[in-house]
């Protein structure tokens, strides 16, 4: 069964879901307060967590058009003394070393349900910046639901139009026929929009913006089956 759109007055059937991995089906967020406030007494913990509000999330406007938080373990080395520069090496050394032993990104409970029921509906894709993307596919069995998964070229990420169309390729879709689902505003949304494709942000944190149709919003992604049967 495939989802069917119009474009002016000709229906254009949808073939093809693509889903951005981070803060999309991963829930960074809420895994890394969680595991910080654990292990941080509350000071260190409110800190770490302003640091990567402020410096882990893209504005504009105001409004949160990039969600990072996941720089807070990928690029921990980084980050942390800047977030905790009142700590010694060997403190930060030890935090993190607990931190990264305690850490478990898992997905959204959303995720698991709605990739079954899509998977024999559509042909699936993931499309991420995450250079790790390989490890992912290995410990979340991201095999089971999606035929390709892309980490996209260094020189090309998205939100390059080529990262779009050479996931579309790589499913044997056209543009026009592919939905996109990501929860990045600049990255994803608009992104994929500009590349041709039909774009849903998904707006899980409720970060006030409104969307130009024809990109759509969805606040979960139990929305997202009835969404595409709409199309």
């Amino acid at each position: 069964m495939r989802g069917r759109r119009t474009v002016g007055s000709v229906p254009v059937p949808v073939d093809a879901v693509l889903f951005d991995l981070d803060d999309t089906l991963l829930d960074w967020s809420t895994s890394i307060h969680r595991t910080v406030a654990d292990l941080a007494d509350d000071w260190h913990a409110d800190r770490l967590l302003a640091y990567a509000d402020e410096h882990c999330c893209v504005r504009r406007d105001g409004v949160v058009v990039n969600r990072r938080t996941w720089q807070l373990h990928e690029f921990a080395d980084d980050h942390w003394p800047k977030a905790l520069p009142e700590l010694s090496a060997d403190e930060i050394r030890l935090a993190l070393g607990r931190f990264r032993d305690e850490l478990w990104v898992g997905f959204f409970p959303d995720v698991v349900p709605v990739l079954d029921v899509l998977v024999d509906r559509y042909r699936l894709g993931l499309l991420s910046n995450n250079p790790y993307v390989d490890r992912e596919v290995e410990r979340l069995r991201l095999g089971d639901w999606f035929e390709v998964v892309i980490e996209v070229d260094r020189d090309v990420p998205k939100p390059h139009p080529d990262a779009f169309r050479r996931a579309c390729a790589s499913l044997g879709v056209e543009p026009a026929r592919a939905v996109h689902v990501g929860d990045s505003i600049t990255l994803d949304a608009e992104a994929a929009d500009a590349a041709g494709l039909v774009a849903v942000w998904i707006d899980r944190h409720d970060d006030g913006w409104e969307p130009t149709p024809p990109i759509r919003r969805i606040a979960g992604l139990a929305e997202l089956p009835g969404l595409l049967d709409s199309l």
